[in-house]
């Protein structure tokens, strides 16, 4: 079962190794994350995670907590470093067959 920390490391290897490699096989193909900033206005598509994990301007993504695992959902916090700004992010991953289609988050500096 895909938990919060295993989406988490996954994320940490294509942020911080610059490796997209690691999270792929956890998205399904129509994958979807509305909520970042840095990409169109209607969200990043799975299409799109390979060229962000390797430009996205972060020094750090780091797991910090889980707050819920379930079948359809995960959801916890990490820390990331964006801009050279240490932020907190809360996240909500929505699950199809053990594999994240929608991916939400709200992050504050700290």
């Amino acid at each position: 079962m895909l938990t919060w920390e295993k989406l988490c490391e996954a994320w940490a290897t294509g942020i911080n190794e610059r490796n997209p490699d690691a999270i792929l096989p956890l998205l399904t193909d129509d994958f979807c994350w509305p909520t970042s900033a840095r990409g169109p206005a209607d969200g990043i598509k799975y299409a799109d995670i390979s060229n962000w994990c390797l430009t996205a301007p972060l020094e750090s993504y780091e797991y910090e907590s889980t707050i819920y695992d379930g079948e359809d959902i995960v959801v916890g916090t990490h820390k990331i470093i964006a801009d050279g700004v240490p932020n907190k992010v809360l996240g909500v991953a929505k699950l199809r067959d053990g594999k994240v289609y929608e991916l939400q988050h709200m992050r504050k500096p700290v």
